[in-house]
């Protein structure tokens, strides 16, 4: 089970904090002009996460994970059932009513961790949840040298992930931070990786105290990797992964309890044959999803996830190589004001005019860039919201 912990009260934090929001309201970008201030202040890189891990789908479910909140809310309201009285049960039926929208949006949220712990286990298994934070944390310092302010600044680097990290950073004085996280998309089609680069100074002697919560210029880049394709689906493919449910199914000790009842199903008591009930309904609709004839919600993030580990974990470390040079690329580019021009956060963002498969850098709403050649397929909408560490 996953839970909060200390250890990641940081990571979940990612979705409040100053300056790791994506820009929903103007707020100035990096000019030249601001070279020299910047020159002044103190520089931290904070990484966010240290290793790989994938991004949690919540509060809005993403395509890939509506099936899979299908098995999980119908095991739930399996196992809830036979504890609950008849009063109880009409309350809770369909999820209507207060207590049905309270127990609505648990199972959401539980579905969609669970879809990300079992979509992500296949890169535990082969050891493919790569450091990240030593190599962004690289990256920026790198770009921050080459930049016309950084060549004497010598960046304080902080550990994203830890209890009380924000702490490490003087509120009170000028300063940049630059944040760095990367992250699975749901579905495991891509890598995202987000810089987030912000400055805080009083613009005159005048300045009250704002200036310390509200960035005087504010850069986001997000690099996205080169999308990870799936293959039609073969038999091959729905042999092995029937072969990998019955195993999980023997391993997780579903298939005893389901045994036991079925020999002594008057003897076994209620809790254990709702238990037997829930774990038979799980089993036999992963086997459906399995035997589907082409990659449905629910399996293909699973089979992306095999595949990023390949050839000891070669397409993930090429993901990395690449988010790595991009990162370094975008922010050289932001300090040489070679960025495309900035669209302001009331407009639309704009329709991506490339082809899949050439990568360019575009411009969205509120100083924010991004470099993909996915033709604008992939999701930014989770690259703050990760899969808490298991405890």
């Amino acid at each position: 089970m996953f839970k909060i912990t200390p250890l990641v009260a940081g990571a979940l934090a990612l979705a409040v904090c100053d300056f790791c929001q994506a820009a929903v309201k103007d707020i100035d970008g990096y000019r030249p002009e601001r070279a020299e201030l910047a020159a002044q202040m103190p520089v931290y890189i904070v990484a966010l996460n240290e290793r790989v891990r994938p991004q949690v789908a919540y509060p809005e479910r993403s395509p890939g994970m509506d099936a899979y909140l299908m098995i999980q809310t119908q095991n739930m309201i399996d196992s809830l059932q036979p504890a609950m009285s008849s009063g109880s049960a009409i309350a809770a039926g369909a999820l209507g009513g207060a207590i049905g929208v309270a127990l609505g949006e648990a199972m959401v949220r539980a579905a969609a961790r669970e879809y990300a712990a079992a979509t992500y286990a296949p890169l535990l298994r082969s050891q493919c949840d790569l450091q990240v934070d030593a190599p962004l944390q690289g990256a920026v310092r790198e770009a921050t040298a080459r930049s016309p302010w950084g060549a004497a600044a010598q960046p304080v680097f902080i550990a994203g992930g830890v209890e009380d990290w924000d702490k490490q950073i003087a509120k009170d004085r000028p300063r940049q931070v630059i944040s760095v996280t990367a992250s699975m998309t749901p579905d495991f089609s891509a890598l995202v990786t987000t810089v987030d680069a912000a400055a805080f100074a009083p613009e005159d002697a005048s300045a009250g105290t704002g200036w310390q919560k509200k960035p005087l210029w504010r850069d986001q880049l997000i690099v996205v990797s080169d999308p990870m394709a799936l293959a039609p689906k073969t038999q091959a493919d729905i042999d092995r992964m029937v072969a990998e449910e019955n195993a999980r199914y023997a391993e997780s000790g579903d298939l005893a309890i389901v045994e036991r009842v079925a020999k002594d199903r008057y003897g076994s008591g209620k809790p254990e044959r709702s238990q037997a009930v829930a774990a038979d309904r799980r089993h036999q609709s992963r086997l459906k999803l399995a035997r589907a004839a082409t990659w449905v919600a629910g399996t293909d993030g699973a089979r992306r996830a095999q595949l990023w580990s390949e050839d000891s974990c070669a397409p993930m470390r090429a993901a990395l190589d690449q988010a790595v040079a991009e990162t370094g690329r975008l922010l050289d580019d932001l300090y040489a004001q070679r960025l495309p021009a900035r669209v302001p956060a009331k407009d639309t963002a704009q329709a991506w005019g490339q082809q899949p498969g050439a990568r360019a850098i575009q411009a969205l709403p509120g100083g924010v860039y991004v470099s993909r050649n996915d033709a604008g397929a992939t999701q930014l909408d989770y690259r703050f919201s990760l899969l808490p560490l298991k405890d």
